[in-house]
């Protein structure tokens, strides 16, 4: 069973004055257990020499490029475990109650392998395909056919 805690900031204006307060609950994911609630960490990452290599070609064939920056990420993804988490602090429901976690939140140990894979599909899913020499590195073609 994974614990949590609850991550406040305050968001200020130019003035220094309090605009917002919010909260992030976060899974403290030290508290997993390998090959129980997780089994896999590992989530590559493009390779910097892949990203000039893409800019010079598209540089030099004229081709539009364009970067996803992905918001909440880790809480998109599903999970690949059965995985329970006591009530947060300040949230009770009564008893001893647990969830059952259908998404993952930031801090667990499997988070960015299960946002890879969802990623992975997505893309698969729409057309786009994997380059050879670096996985993290898709591209889509869009073929239009003219007839004279």
């Amino acid at each position: 069973m994974v614990k949590s805690k609850w991550v406040y900031a305050n968001k200020y204006n130019n003035e220094g004055h309090i605009v917002a307060r919010k909260a992030q609950l976060v899974a403290k994911g030290f508290t997993q257990i390998l090959g129980e609630d997780y089994d896999e960490t590992y989530a590559s990452v493009t390779r910097l020499e892949s990203v000039r290599l893409v800019c010079v070609i598209a540089a030099l064939l004229g081709l539009r490029l364009w970067q996803v920056d992905f918001v909440s990420a880790f809480l998109n993804s599903e999970n690949t475990f059965e995985i329970y988490m006591e009530q947060p602090l300040g949230f009770d429901e009564g008893g001893d109650k647990v969830w059952l976690l259908l998404k993952t939140l930031y801090g667990m140990m499997q988070g960015a392998h299960d946002w890879a894979i969802t990623l992975d599909c997505t893309y698969t899913e729409h057309g786009y395909y994997t380059s050879k020499a670096d996985s993290q590195v898709r591209s889509y073609h869009k073929w239009s056919l003219t007839y004279l």
